[in-house]
């Protein structure tokens, strides 16, 4: 705690409101903290999170500096890589809430939901594991899966992923309320101009709901878009894109 009162989910917050392209970078860190005058972050070294947090150092000194109301320096404390770890703020939930991971391609997309409890026992010992062993954990009926496929054409400036998130949110939603849990979406980072794009449509889906679900049923049941290094292989992507290999073939 700094000699404002403020801590490191404070700035956490202030980032989120005036800087979320820098706030997305601290999904996959594995901890944050303020000691004294040093924002100290660990972060798996050689990772994606790494090198992007490194080479915004000066800004986010910048903005710590504001928020802590102190000079503040940034320290990245390197840790090993776990290519099974959920983005920080999906790890520090509730052990019983389901984590769904989301993959597209063309105007077609599928998610793929579990709970955390089965995600950490059954799932990251699958992360280098041939597609023939996780298919077989997708077909088991704790597993939520579904696909979809966006209209053609879309109206101007739409995407099959902005234009399918209100659908997919749904079924989440409606899978969180039927197994009393909390729905968190992961998916890779899609650059900060489409992150812009799917965030605007999840809170706007949240705060007027849609035909089938009010918005404030949306904000108790469905969490914010969470984000998984771009390109990397995290299993849970990995499951995602076989579902939608699956519904393809």
């Amino acid at each position: 705690m700094t000699a404002t009162g403020r801590s490191a989910q404070d700035l956490l917050l202030y980032l989120r409101t005036r800087c979320p392209a820098l706030a997305r970078r601290f999904d996959g860190v594995a901890g944050i903290e303020v000691s004294g005058s040093t924002l100290v972050v660990a972060v798996a070294e050689g990772s994606w999170w790494h090198a992007e947090l490194a080479a915004r150092a000066g800004l986010l000194g910048r903005l710590a500096s504001d928020c802590l109301g102190a000079p503040t320096a940034l320290a990245l404390d390197s840790r090993p890589g776990d290519p099974g770890a959920l983005p920080l703020p999906v790890a520090a939930t509730k052990l019983w809430n389901h984590v769904a991971f989301w993959a597209g391609e063309g105007d077609e997309a599928a998610v793929v939901a579990v709970r955390k409890t089965r995600y950490a026992e059954r799932w990251v010992p699958l992360a280098d594991a041939q597609p023939e062993a996780l298919a077989a954990e997708l077909a088991a009926p704790e597993v939520f899966a579904c696909g979809y496929r966006a209209p053609a054409p879309l109206p101007p400036a739409e995407t099959p992923s902005t234009w399918l998130l209100p659908e997919t949110l749904g079924d989440l939603c409606r899978l969180a309320r039927a197994e009393a849990s909390y729905a968190q979406l992961v998916v890779p980072f899609p650059g900060d101009d489409a992150a812009d794009r799917l965030e605007a449509r999840l809170y706007a889906v949240k705060e007027w709901g849609t035909p089938e679900v009010p918005g404030p049923i949306f904000q108790k049941y469905v969490g914010r878009l969470h984000y998984v290094a771009p390109g990397g292989r995290a299993v849970g992507v990995r499951a995602a894109e076989l579902a939608l290999a699956q519904g393809r073939g």
